[in-house]
């Protein structure tokens, strides 16, 4: 396409949408020397960036932009800022609705939910939304319901189809699921969620080469999103490949914007795997305590973490620590069977000091 001077800021938005999945670029709708005008005066670009100010189709865009980078509390800022503005921007609904799924803030969804039914009883993004909220409350069936409802009245409505999805696989229902995400993969062709769905479908059945090649035409389309990584790396871990699954994760790690967040403790205790299965037991107890500090009242990381200074040769501090697993899950067979080897060991270790 071609833009006369005073469009520049029509260039700059449509740049912008094709440089969501753009690792070089670290923020949308910036004026930039543009190689096809010889000359942009001042004037041109204050004019430019005056309309990006007040644009809300650019302020949708700058949304998306975040929403894509996982920045998902910048993308619900920058779209309740857009609502505010013009409470019939429906452009940006999916990405604020989908935000709030993210940051878990069921309150506010059940609000928006209420405001888009009570208004907007005949659009997508309503029903959408009372589907989203149901989904974060962990009623699927009720979810599946108003998702399948929002694709009635928007067959090409992708987002309530990969929410119709996940609905099914929420509850292992993987067919049901694979026939959602194809359909919003027709229907969405340049996003990478719904191959990267079908993928993560695939592995959880257990045909891992098929989900390596949803994976890579994943990868091929977004690479910098860390659940891409994620589920590579548990791929790689499937295969017994834990060099390349602890290289993916500590992708995950280096993409994430919080590594502390709660969402990527399972991330840091699949990487103390692979850590333990290398024999790096240093770097996988390392691991194990971040992954604590994420959820400090994770029984499971904690018996990983004393199974590794038992293999390390540490058993007073390995049956410390399968003490503690146990204070939070006394049930688990795993740990009480770990805890009476440990007491064994130790048991052993003083009768041959006392000789």
């Amino acid at each position: 396409l071609s833009f006369r001077e005073e469009d520049l800021w029509l260039k700059v938005m449509y740049e912008s949408r094709m440089q969501k999945y753009d690792l070089a670029v670290p923020k949308p709708l910036q004026i930039t020397k543009q190689p096809s005008m010889q000359i942009v005066d001042e004037g041109t670009q204050q004019q430019a960036s005056s309309v990006l100010t007040r644009s809300i189709d650019a302020m949708t865009i700058e949304a998306e932009f975040h929403y894509y980078h996982n920045d998902f509390q910048q993308a619900h800022n920058q779209t309740k800022a857009i609502l505010d503005r013009d409470p019939f921007a429906h452009g940006c609904l999916a990405f604020h609705l989908s935000s709030l799924v993210e940051l878990k803030l069921a309150r506010e969804l059940f609000i928006a939910a209420h405001r888009l039914v009570d208004g907007f009883a005949d659009s997508a993004e309503a029903w959408y939304a009372v589907g989203c909220y149901y989904f974060l409350t962990k009623k699927y069936e009720q979810a599946r319901r108003f998702f399948l409802k929002a694709t009635n009245i928007n067959n090409y409505f992708a987002p309530a189809w990969l929410g119709y999805g996940h609905t099914f696989a929420a509850q292992d229902e993987s067919d049901q699921a694979l026939a959602a995400y194809r359909t919003a993969s027709r229907f969405f062709s340049g996003c990478h969620l719904p191959p990267l769905c079908i993928g993560m479908e695939y592995a959880k059945t257990g045909n891992l080469q098929v989900a390596d090649q949803f994976f890579s035409h994943t990868l091929s389309i977004c690479s910098f999103d860390p659940l891409v990584f994620n589920e590579i790396g548990v791929l790689r871990y499937l295969q017994r490949d834990y060099h390349e699954a602890a290289r993916a994760f500590e992708r995950v790690l280096q993409l994430s914007h919080d590594s502390v967040a709660p969402t990527w403790e399972a991330t840091l205790f699949n990487l103390g795997h692979c850590y333990r299965k290398q024999l790096r037991f240093d770097e996988a107890a390392e691991v194990y305590q971040r992954a604590l500090r994420c959820s400090p009242r994770n029984a499971s990381t904690y018996t990983a973490l004393g199974f590794t200074y038992h293999l390390k040769g540490d058993v007073d501090t390995a049956i410390d620590h399968y003490h503690k697993a146990l204070g939070l899950a006394a049930d688990d067979a795993l740990t009480t069977e770990m805890l009476e080897r440990a007491l064994k060991d130790a048991s052993s270790d003083a009768s041959a000091f006392n000789l």
